[in-house]
């Protein structure tokens, strides 16, 4: 902070000078005056942060010299110094817009004070970047630094805020609310803003700004009386008022003991918010009630996942509607960990994507699976995986029977489906052959024309690509997925393993852990 100090008394001058580099060796004295006019030349010369300046000086006053500096468009700070009596001095300066004044004689502590106070306002003005705006615009638009920009001054910024907003230190811990609105934000972020502000003011001091990029609006809260349950009051109060018809937030809190964590805090109860996949959107959710969870390992359904397939596989768009909306509920009401839900839909997805490029072409598999499984990544509420997952099953439910032409001749689409239906007992091409009534040299040669691939290889690729997904669900030993994937010989499925992925089944399980 750079800082000038326009005082006519030599003694009283001298002594401001080195208190302030006593104070802080970051606070630096560019200029000194003795009288107003002086002072004047200095301001416009320096430009400097602060001005420390008596009221009554020769040649021109210290108010003068503040109208003038002002009329010439210096946006300095101010403090002035007064005696008992200038005091009507002292309150036309403050008219003025004077940052603060300090009564002679001038103590160490009452210096070290208003020059912390001040540099906590420079340092408001220089991350907000509008010193002009409104004071509630001002308040948003700092609280959305302080909690998106990690390099930015949080100290500085939490103190100011604290002050700004009536924040105690003594009195009971701050709230900090997220309200994740996804798709929802643009048409309801005002509504639920308005609601918070309604429902908060009367009981706390309490700000609320949006967090576009995060789809989030957050508010953080102090209750006027140290015994208000604020759980109590989020779930029968506050919830409830939010909520609606076209309205369905997901509402995590957490006590913070100041602002100046504010950008670590809003992403621990960020991460908080998937975990409405298990425990749903009706009720606010904390770290204490996640961590009472009892959780449970999640059993993938590998029998509802093979029902999928036989589904898809016969065009039958009617089950395999009803086969997604029982994948769906098979995690709802249960309490896993979101992310093992998360991966079960993306491992159900993507071998569900494989089936429709073997019978309909790899390409109309590659257009969907990078948009599609990127969706489900992205997924953070209950809401929002039932959504994607009709989206899919819906799309799934139409390929085969709308105007899109399969890839293959009916011939190889049955042999494929023959593939995905018993790759795990070992089925081979002369057995599929022999069901199609053809002869196994006709039909490798079309299977390899039509699918760009031998038999052998394309069958090896389906149960690798099985063994992978039930090594990475963890329920089974290498020597059990060898059997489940139509490998009696665990040794030889070992063999085989290594050659496509390059790692043994133990060392695939050990480098993708759930």
């Amino acid at each position: 902070m750079r800082i000038v100090v326009v005082e006519d008394e030599d003694n009283t001058r001298d002594g401001i000078v080195r208190l302030i580099g006593r104070i802080n060796s970051a606070y630096q004295v560019v200029g000194e005056a003795d009288n107003g006019a002086d002072g004047l030349a200095l301001i416009e010369s320096v430009h400097p942060d602060l001005v420390i300046a008596d009221i009554k000086m020769p040649r021109m006053t210290g108010i003068e010299m503040l109208e003038k500096s002002k009329a010439q468009g210096q946006a300095h700070k101010t403090i002035i110094l007064t005696g008992f009596s200038e005091f009507e001095y002292a309150k036309k300066a403050i008219r003025m817009s004077v940052s603060d004044y300090l009564e002679k004689p001038i103590t160490a502590d009452d210096l070290r004070e208003t020059l912390k106070k001040i540099e906590i306002e420079l340092a408001y003005q220089q991350l907000s970047g509008m010193p002009e705006i409104g004071f509630e615009d001002a308040t948003e638009q700092l609280l959305v630094r302080s909690a998106t920009e990690p390099d930015a001054d949080h100290r500085s910024i939490a103190q100011y805020m604290q002050r700004q907003l009536g924040f105690t230190a003594d009195a009971c811990p701050l709230l900090l609310m997220v309200c994740y609105l996804g798709e929802e934000f643009t048409a309801n972020r005002e509504a639920t803003k308005a609601s918070l502000s309604r429902l908060l003011e009367p009981i706390s001091r309490y700000a609320a700004f949006e967090l576009p990029k995060e789809r989030t609006v957050v508010a953080v809260a102090q209750a006027k009386e140290e015994s208000f349950a604020w759980p109590n009051h989020m779930n029968l109060s506050v919830l409830p008022e939010i909520r609606g018809v076209d309205r369905h937030p997901v509402v995590c809190i957490g006590e913070i003991a100041d602002l100046a964590t504010l950008h670590r805090d809003i992403k621990g109860l960020m991460k908080l918010v998937k975990w409405s996949i298990s425990l749903g959107d009706d009720r606010t959710i904390d770290e204490q009630t996640v961590e009472a969870v009892i959780k449970k390992t999640l059993p993938y359904p590998t029998i509802l996942e093979n029902k999928s397939a036989l589904a898809i596989s016969a065009s039958n768009g009617g089950e395999v509607l009803e086969c997604f909306k029982k994948w769906t509920m098979e995690f709802m009401g249960e309490h896993y960990e979101p992310l093992q839900t998360i991966e079960a839909c993306i491992r159900f997805v993507s071998y569900m994507l494989r089936i429709i490029g073997d019978l309909h072409g790899f390409e109309l598999s590659y257009q969907s699976q990078s948009e599609w499984l990127q969706k489900i990544r992205n997924v953070s509420t209950r809401r929002e995986l039932i959504g994607i997952m009709d989206e899919i099953g819906s799309r799934f439910a139409s390929i085969g029977v709308s105007s899109e032409v399969p890839a293959y001749s009916l011939t190889i689409q049955k042999a494929v489906r023959m593939v995905h239906e018993r790759y795990q007992d070992g089925i081979n091409l002369d057995e599929i052959a022999s069901s199609l009534h053809i002869t196994p040299e006709y039909l490798s040669t079309q299977f390899n024309k039509e699918v760009g691939k031998s038999f052998s290889v394309y069958i090896k690729e389906i149960r690798i690509n099985k063994a992978k997904e039930l090594l990475l669900g963890g329920e089974f030993r290498a020597f059990e997925v060898a059997r489940k994937v139509g490998y009696p010989d665990p040794k030889y499925f070992s063999r085989v393993f290594k050659e496509v992925t390059g790692l043994s089944a133990g060392d695939f399980q050990k480098l993708n852990p759930l």
